[in-house]
């Protein structure tokens, strides 16, 4: 019986490994839930001390639905996790993250006009997401996933980013309106 096990396990195709993008976004999931560790919400962002930390995308989800049940696993100071995906750009209401898809095509003012001063952390992927407006942007350097965040941005939205996340990023601040953003001509 225990040789037949064997041989079917054997015999079994392997799960495929995954490809570039599907690690890409593995990485940048796992950033998402690990950014939630190093902000500070202001008193009355959440409805009481274990409400969870809803975590909302705008645009095509490329996680996969596997970022949804590693999230039910997890929790952030005692918060645990609520994935929402967003089709409009209504939705956003109770949100305390948003990351905007690339695919989205929705530009990092159109996003801070829709969030305003709320504290919502906005993450993006998009060349200038954070000079623009948004809060943390992800890009890739040497092949791998980094980030920069937009103090300023995070100052607007009252939330306090720790010092340790801000030691891991490119800092950017905001850049005037009809001007390149840093490091774009």
């Amino acid at each position: 019986m225990i040789f037949c096990w064997l041989a079917l396990a054997l015999a079994a195709p392997a799960a495929p490994a995954p490809t570039a993008e599907e690690r890409e976004y593995q990485v940048k999931g796992a950033f998402l839930a690990k950014f939630a560790l190093f902000t500070e919400w202001p008193a009355g962002a959440f409805t009481n001390a274990t409400a969870p930390i809803v975590l909302g995308v705008l645009g095509p989800d490329r996680f996969g639905p596997e970022f949804e049940t590693a999230l039910k696993g997890q929790a952030a100071n005692g918060r645990p996790f609520i994935l929402r995906r967003i089709r409009g750009k209504g939705g956003l209401a109770g949100c305390h993250i948003l990351f905007v898809s690339a695919a989205a095509r929705v530009k990092a003012a159109e996003v801070t006009a829709l969030t305003g001063s709320a504290p919502i952390l906005t993450v993006g992927e998009t060349g200038e997401f954070a000079a623009r407006g948004g809060m943390i942007n992800f890009f890739k350097d040497e092949g791998r996933v980094r980030f920069e965040i937009n103090v300023d941005a995070a100052a607007r939205a009252h939330l306090k980013i720790s010092a340790k996340l801000l030691q891991l990023a490119r800092i950017v601040r905001d850049a005037p309106e009809g001007t390149p953003a840093p490091g774009k001509k």
